[in-house]
């Protein structure tokens, strides 16, 4: 494999490699001395999401459930927040709107 030196401080065998060289390494894995230093080039895999994957990726459908309760009552977290902090705000906002329509 082949890879471009991006960051000083690359000693290889041959000593210290200059920002921009070209370096062959055995196999397929960037060796220790040269991680977060060098940037692979050349063929590269890149891996495709499958054409069958669910809408929402990996979220379980408690998580939908959850996003789509707190969209229809206005509600914005963080996409990481967690599915507790998400069940507690639509529970506050549907306790809102039912002392509302009292």
């Amino acid at each position: 494999m082949r890879v471009e030196i991006t960051q000083k401080g690359a000693l290889g065998s041959e000593g210290e490699h200059k920002v921009g060289d070209i370096v062959t390494v055995k196999g397929d894995k960037i060796p220790g001395y040269l991680i977060n230093k060098c940037r692979p080039i050349g063929r590269v895999a890149v891996t495709n999401p499958a054409d069958d994957a669910a809408p929402g990726g990996d979220k379980s459908p408690e998580r939908l459930a959850l996003e789509a309760r707190s969209a229809e009552l206005g509600i914005t977290v963080h996409p990481q927040a967690k599915d507790e902090t998400l069940a507690k705000k639509i529970a506050e906002a549907e306790a809102e709107a039912a002392k509302g329509g009292e």
